[in-house]
């Protein structure tokens, strides 16, 4: 996997200029920088850092929804494994109610 120089200057960025705000469970990181300029409609700075290929579909849609000032509130991690995994061992095809 080749970095190019435009993905090493946002990665120095971030750390050194932005606030980290979250992960989700495929790995990529979100940062906001909180000036408000005009050429943002003086909004938050909002970017995501993709953990390997960059490819949008795997983007929760909480965090796309946070990414594009769809909400204010920071998402939390959810773990969906452990939620389905829940549900098919609760779940007994002969059970009555």
């Amino acid at each position: 996997m080749t970095i190019s120089y435009n993905q090493i200057f946002l990665k120095v960025y971030s750390i050194l200029f932005a606030q980290k705000v979250g992960e989700d469970d495929y790995g990529n990181i979100y940062y906001v920088d909180k000036s408000k300029t005009p050429t943002n409609n003086f909004r938050e700075r909002r970017w995501i850092i993709y953990n390997g290929i960059v490819e949008a579909s795997k983007v929760p849609q909480e965090w796309n929804a946070w990414l594009h000032h769809v909400t204010k509130n920071i998402p939390k991690n959810k773990i969906i494994k452990d939620k389905i995994n829940n549900l098919y061992s609760t779940w007994k095809p002969n059970d009555k109610k």
